[in-house]
Parts: C-alpha cells; sequence; structure tokens
C-alpha cells in the first residue's frame, strides 16, 4: 500500500465517520422539527451542517499533518489541540477587543456563523473557501512529508 492511499484512506476513514455523524445530526434535527412543530427552514439547517463538516474536515487537515510532522500521537494531538484552542481564543479575542479585531480572521471559527447560516441562510463563501483551502493544503502538505518520513522508530 502506498504511504498516499494510506494516508488518504485514514482521513477519507475519519471524514465518514464526519459525515455519517452530521447526517445523523441533521435527521434528529428534522425529526424534533417536526414532532415540536418548530419553524425552521430545513434547506438552512442542511447548510449550517455542511459548512460545520468543512469545519471539521479544515481542522482534521492540520491534525493530519501536524500527526505526519510528529509521528507521536501524544505531540501531534497536543499540537493540532494547541493550534484549535489558540485559534477559539483569537476569534474570540478578536471580536471582543477591537484595537486587534484583525486577530478574528485567523481563526476557523470565525468563518463559522450558524446563528446567521440557520436565520436567514446567508452563507459565507470565503468561509467555505477557507475551509477547503485549509484541508486541502494541510492533506497536501501531510503527503509530502509523509512520504519523506522514514516511519519506523
Amino acid at each position: 500500500l502506498a504511504r498516499t492511499a494510506f494516508l488518504l484512506s485514514k482521513f477519507a476513514g475519519f471524514a465518514t465517520l464526519i459525515l455519517g455523524i452530521t447526517v445523523a445530526s441533521y435527521v434528529v434535527v428534522v425529526v424534533g422539527s417536526s414532532v415540536i412543530e418548530g419553524d425552521i427552514d430545513l434547506r438552512y439547517a442542511a447548510a449550517v451542517h455542511l459548512v460545520a463538516v468543512l469545519l471539521a474536515l479544515a481542522i482534521a487537515g492540520y491534525s493530519t499533518l501536524a500527526s505526519c510532522l510528529f509521528m507521536d500521537p501524544r505531540r501531534s494531538l497536543a499540537v493540532a489541540g494547541l493550534v484549535t484552542a489558540l485559534g477559539y481564543f483569537a476569534n474570540f479575542v478578536g471580536l471582543s477587543v477591537q484595537s486587534v479585531g484583525w486577530l478574528k480572521n485567523l481563526s476557523l471559527f470565525y468563518y463559522f456563523d450558524s446563528l446567521r447560516l440557520l436565520v436567514v441562510g446567508d452563507v459565507n463563501w470565503v468561509g467555505i473557501g477557507v475551509y477547503v483551502g485549509v484541508t486541502a493544503a494541510g492533506l497536501a502538505i501531510a503527503v509530502v512529508v509523509f512520504q519523506r518520513k522514514d516511519v519506523v522508530r
């Protein structure tokens, strides 16, 4: 099995898991809204779920890169978790403190405005581009790194 196929199949397995969980969540929303007779646009709810999948895949993209760089589950998990936490913090601070408002643009979380998407149906296409770009770049760099790494410890 080629290294690229191995790495991409592991990522595809994770992506399938995320997609399955998201579909289950959407089904719960559909059933729940029909039971309580809620006023929710199911297309907007589907869009929120789709964007959430893209956010999760972007995080998985740089997490995969971290695992290929460090080849140690503990260290790669720590680095990916730190990047995710710092991104969340950058979004929080960027939205709260006007003088460093530019920080929010560095966070993946800034581009996920689920409430606006759910209520108005306004898709943030820049955010989708960011998510797809981070996922693709993370995977592409991970493939290059993994092909050049010595797998034996």
